[in-house]
């Protein structure tokens, strides 16, 4: 069996920040690409992984995060 394990970027919320949109826009400037992720980008990547195209990929993580470490 194959298992590559899929991992989306999840927000860190500090706690000075107090509204959604305060938490998006501090994590945003730590983030290359400047932008949110978007569920179908999470799930083609997941559709990917899961097809016989990456049948050669075992074991490895997959970071989805818009660039970010």
């Amino acid at each position: 069996h194959r298992l590559p394990d899929l991992l989306p970027d999840l927000l860190r919320a500090e706690a000075e920040h107090t509204t959604v949109e305060e938490i998006v826009a501090a994590d945003l400037k730590n983030t290359p690409l400047r932008r949110t992720l978007r569920a179908e980008e999470i799930a083609s990547v997941a559709l990917f992984l899961s097809s016989e195209d990456a049948s050669a990929i075992t074991g490895e993580e997959i970071i989805v995060s818009a660039g970010k470490r």
